[in-house]
């Protein structure tokens, strides 16, 4: 009833936008611009780069209606005074009114970028369509043949530049070769390059400035000659051919603000480092591993940007400085830098209402937190919590008390380096962290009594401009105990054959783990979900794997103190399944490895197509005949597969099983395969809107009986693969993205029936509600 009531007030609300008009507040003798189009003759121009350069912008497209936000807006009565005017026209979009002169100085601004992409005899010309109060614009481009380069001559007289581009260490990426066409974005490309690699060599006065290509044009026969060319202003101080060196390296270590009393100098490894006395805040081998400008070392563009990136990241720090003054001696730098603190404590208190099917509760917290607790930007971090809930109906079940109560006390210290004798001096390993946490939760309900306790040893870096992310969890362990069972609880739910991964998940573990986390990302910073920026990227990659390897160690023990072997009994497929106990409970083995890629391809100014494809598979050995229930994999949700609800798809044909209680433990596997695509549409205000469809499915490895159906079957797993289609809105509210998701299943691989056919919408209908995009 409730989705119902949903779905018609949506339907209503839509209807509304749709019924008004876009031209509601668009002058006499104005036109709303409604459309305009880039067209070019030349199929070697991707006429979509092109939009960038178009001044005027049309309202955003909707993916329901045209114009969303203009409608919206529309909605809105003509007295601004009225609170709820305003609040519709801060939400909505105004109407984008036609102007000539800046249809004028697109025109020019396209022949301008054609121009630098070596269409140099490009004409573009305009065309404007007047219907009523609505204008619409085609730009037609007759694009020429282009110009390609013929010769490339980089020699410098003087020899100084020549002899450095020509050294080994220098590396080209070919961004100007002959035979490719005119491309002034990459000549000027290749002039940072060179010039970066020049200030890399200690040459601190050498700028852009000093370097350009010439280009001659004159030949006739649509091919152009660049020369590299050499350019010194002896007007100003310094010159730029002259190569310098670090003198002195001073470091002014903590504020300055309000003191008047002595500083304190230190000499540490060539470093001079100066604060004011009773202010020094990091120790001197802190600022020793994050400074990478050293005394004697020639000035480097390189290590300057790594001093300040290095520094900045300390948690300890809350602004960083470089700069440099010339010495007395000729070629001699002083490099200057500067590290202010930031503030050292941290503490929140909260409480929130908790609701676990159904039964309500209140949780609450303290967190503390130390950014530099050993002088070294250390993180320590301790959280205390605490949880209370009422089980409804637990008296009336035979349960002794109603009461569920959960105590948990969390640490973490985290060093702002790689703490290891192998990469230790590397640049990867000072830029890395490594983190040491543990825990530990104490739980009683009416039902049962659990004990966790935790411990993880992880080591995090980054590598090629944080391109390349790396996570070595060296040692995970968690320590499960569960010291008490109501019978009638055992016997009802745990003692049920059907019930095993929920017995599992009810009796003592020992899991240890490590694994290895390799994640690529295409630009070091998460591209933004609001696409109207200028020059914004085609597309985005992110790829990532792990590997994930539990009970190695543990198992190397049993075996070299000859632990006795234990069996369980023999089950409905006649097999004896022996295993080793350390500390009395049995230990996990599975070995576990997942891949996923994504992409963004960008379509136009605001239509974004985004592909995902996961796999995953964990296979069980040695001591263990069934991964632990929260290493498996699961099917639905707002990241999976969105017609269905979460861990309520497969694995495999199986189907669902209302009759048994928490059948959910049932619907996880040891395989995972999933593939997504999406087209989303941003907007100029705070909507967004999406079209989707997934596919994808869980399997087991092995038959188990309490997952009939649930085995990977190649010769099936087409007709294994779930489907499901559906739409989203998000609001994009620049610190956050909020998710609103309606999956409907097209194809359900328990029932070999492809729903979206006669859907229903109680049981094919799936809405999630989530933070950020799916993938």
């Amino acid at each position: 009833m409730n989705r119902f009531f949903f779905l018609i007030s949506a339907a209503i609300a839509l209807l509304c936008i749709a019924s008004c008009s876009t031209t509601k507040y668009v002058a006499d003798g104005d036109f709303l611009l409604n459309d305009i189009d880039v067209k070019c003759d030349d199929p070697e121009i991707d006429a979509t780069d092109l939009y960038d350069y178009v001044i005027q912008q049309p309202n955003t497209p909707g993916t329901f209606f045209n114009k969303t936000s203009l409608r919206f807006y529309s909605l809105s009565g003509r007295d601004t005074s009225k609170w709820i005017n305003k609040l519709i026209r801060k939400f909505g979009e105004p109407p984008v009114i036609y102007s000539e002169e800046s249809t004028q100085l697109s025109a020019k601004e396209i022949k301008s970028q054609l121009f630098n992409m070596g269409y140099f005899t490009a004409d573009v010309n305009y065309d404007v369509k007047k219907d009523g109060k609505k204008a619409s614009v085609v730009y037609d481009i007759k694009a020429g043949e282009p110009y390609k380069i013929r010769n490339v001559d980089e020699s410098i007289d003087g020899g100084l530049i020549d002899d450095i581009m020509h050294s080994k260490n220098f590396i080209s990426d070919d961004k100007v070769k002959v035979g490719a066409i005119y491309n002034a974005e990459k000549i000027d490309s290749r002039v940072g390059d060179i010039v970066s690699f020049v200030r890399n060599q200690g040459y601190y006065n050498f700028t852009k400035e000093n370097l350009y290509y010439s280009v001659d044009s004159t030949l006739g026969s649509h091919e152009v000659d660049l020369k590299l060319n050499l350019h010194i202003d002896t007007s100003k101080v310094g010159h730029p051919l002259t190569r310098y060196r670090m003198s002195k390296v001073m470091v002014m270590v903590g504020s300055q603000r309000g003191f008047t009393g002595e500083f304190d100098t230190t000499q540490y490894k060539r470093l001079t480092i100066v604060s004011p006395e009773g202010r020094r805040f990091l120790r001197p081998n802190t600022i020793y591993n994050n400074t990478f400008v050293r005394e004697g070392r020639l000035f480097s563009e390189l290590l300057h940007d790594r001093t300040f990136s290095a520094l900045s990241g300390l948690s300890a720090v809350q602004t960083a400085n470089v700069t440099y003054s010339p010495d007395t001696a000729p070629g001699s730098l002083i490099a200057n830098i500067s590290v202010t603190p930031a503030k050292p404590y941290y503490i929140q208190w909260g409480i929130d209402n908790t609701n676990t099917a159904g039964d309500l509760g209140v949780e609450t917290y303290v967190t503390y937190q130390d950014k530099n607790i050993f002088k070294g930007s250390e993180i320590w971090r301790i959280r205390l919590g605490g949880a209370y809930e009422m089980v409804r109906g637990a008296l009336e079940k035979g349960l002794d008390s109603k009461n569920f109560f959960e105590f948990s006390i969390n640490s973490s210290l985290a060093f702002p380096r790689v703490l290891s004798p192998i990469f230790n001096d590397t640049y990867a390993a000072r830029k890395g962290k490594t983190i040491f946490s543990t825990g530990f939760v104490w739980q009683n309900r009416p039902e049962f009594k659990k004990r966790y306790l935790t411990f993880d040893w992880k080591y995090m870096w980054s590598t090629r401009r944080n391109r390349y992310s790396h996570t070595f969890d060296l040692y995970n362990i968690t320590y499960t105990i569960v010291p008490w069972i109501l019978p009638e609880f055992q016997t009802q739910y745990l003692d049920v054959q059907t019930n095993a991964l929920l017995k599992q998940n009810y009796t003592n573990q020992f899991i240890t783990r490590s694994s290895y986390t390799f994640t690529y990302s295409s630009s070091s910073a998460t591209a933004s979900s609001l696409m109207k920026a200028k020059k914004t990227s085609k597309s985005s990659t992110n790829f990532s794997f792990t590997i994930d390897m539990s009970g190695t160690l543990p198992s190397g023990l049993v075996r070299l103190f000859n632990s006795p072997v234990k069996e369980e009994e023999t089950d409905s497929f006649g097999n004896v399944h022996k295993y080793y106990e350390i500390f009395g409970v049995p230990f996990s083995q599975y070995a576990r490895f997942d891949v996923d890629y994504s992409r963004t391809f960008r379509l136009g100014i605001h239509p974004e197509l985004a592909v995902h494809v996961g796999a995953g598979i964990a296979c069980p050995y040695g001591n263990s005949k069934q991964i632990p229930y929260e290493r498996r994999y699961f099917a639905g949700g707002p990241n999976s597969v969105r017609g269905w609800s979460t861990r309520e798809l497969g694995p495999g044909r199986y189907v669902r099983n209302d009759s048994i209680a928490a059948d959910f433990f049932n619907q996880t596997g040891d395989i995972k395969l999933l593939a997504q695509a999406e087209l989303r549409f941003h907007t100029e205000g705070i909507f967004e809107y999406a079209i989707f469809v997934d596919a994808g499915n869980i399997w087991t490895i092995k038959d188990y009986d309490n997952q009939p159906g649930g085995k990977i079957v190649l010769n099936e797993l087409v007709n294994d693969l779930a489907t499901s289609v559906g739409a989203g809105v998000r609001l994009d509210l620049s610190f956050i993205l909020v998710r609103l998701d309606l999956g409907l299943k097209g194809y359900d691989p328990s029932t070999r029936e492809w729903n979206i056919t006669s859907p229903k919408l109680k049981r094919d209908l799936a809405i999630h509600f989530a933070i950020g995009y799916p993938f």
